[in-house]
């Protein structure tokens, strides 16, 4: 990255928004038990047969704790309606 592009970020809305996203997610703490995690949920893992789920593979990330790094696909491989259509059958805190 040049300094003018680094410049042309630094007064950017975006980057305020990722901030101030970053910001939330630090503060936001799982106060439930710990559960066991996948760790990577990505298209790559995931098996799909006739329009639907049918398996999840690879879990070599697996560990307890935080449900929430299970849900990075909504904001990796969705697009807008379907991040909202996630977010209305997945039921999570407001901190997640």
């Amino acid at each position: 990255m040049t300094c003018r592009h680094a410049h042309a970020l630094q007064n950017s809305p975006a980057l305020s928004i990722a901030i101030g996203s970053a910001t939330s997610g630090k503060r936001s703490r799982w106060t439930h038990p710990a559960i066991w995690v996948h760790g990577d949920i990505a298209s790559g893992n995931l098996l799909i047969r006739g329009g639907r789920l049918h398996a999840v593979t690879d879990f070599g990330n697996s560990a307890v704790g935080d449900p929430a790094c299970d849900l990075v696909i909504n904001w990796t491989m969705f697009d807008a309606s379907a991040r909202r259509q996630f977010r209305a059958h997945y039921s999570t805190d407001a901190d997640t």
